[in-house]
């Protein structure tokens, strides 16, 4: 069933209590987020701003949209009240691509340019801290008790996970040779319980032309 009817919609999530679905789109001239009932129906825009909104999560217990915006002039996290109000900057030494803890106490992000994830308390306050020293946008993911990532500048590329407090890797899994994984938006998901992980990835990255034959153009 088609969700939206808006141009490119993207970066599609689900609020905790699988009523909504948040998602980014440059219908309006700029990437902004967005929110649509998980039964359809019209959209409504979160964010308004002439920079670029992208990438948005949810909090905890459903009250907040993280969000990625270029607003400040530079790659930060931002975080609005799904009910509607200002919306209130998290980081302010780059962020990207942020996830909030499932107990609601830490929020979990990457930056753009650099290897890393980091967290900061959900409040905005207190320095931020390195989690681990690996980690990029589109490629990691949270779960109850640890962050799980592919290492994708390593000989042979991995998955590794890392328990909360361990800042350590451990590697869970090989990608097969040749794997190609998707570099151009979000392609890694773990689940909350850490049992399973999915990721996109290409065994042949190519394309082809072909040749349809008897066309014609219609009159």
């Amino acid at each position: 069933m088609q969700l939206t009817n808006i141009q490119d919609a993207g970066t599609p999530r689900w609020s905790p209590d699988g009523r909504y679905v948040a998602f980014d789109s440059p219908g309006a001239g700029s990437f902004d987020i967005y929110v649509i009932s998980a039964q359809g129906g019209p959209v409504r825009r979160i964010t308004s701003e002439s920079s670029e909104e992208d990438m948005a999560s949810w909090s905890h217990d459903g009250k907040w949209i993280y969000f990625e915006s270029t607003r400040s002039g530079t790659s930060q996290v931002w975080k609005i009240p799904f009910a509607g109000s200002a919306a209130v900057q998290v980081t302010r030494n780059g962020g990207s691509e942020a996830f909030e803890s499932y107990d609601g106490q830490f929020v979990y992000y990457v930056k753009r340019g650099q290897q890393g994830i980091w967290r900061k308390s959900t409040e905005g306050d207190g320095a931020e801290t390195l989690v681990v020293d690996r980690g990029s946008p589109y490629h990691w993911g949270l779960f109850d008790k640890g962050v799980c990532l592919l290492d994708l500048y390593e000989a042979e590329p991995t998955i590794a996970c890392s328990d909360f407090g361990a800042n350590r890797l451990k590697t869970i899994s090989r990608l097969p040779k040749n794997m190609h994984i998707y570099d151009w938006g979000p392609s890694f998901s773990v689940s909350r319980d850490g049992q399973w992980i999915l990721y996109a990835g290409a065994d042949r990255p190519a394309s082809d032309i072909m040749i349809v034959e008897n066309f014609r153009l219609p009159r």
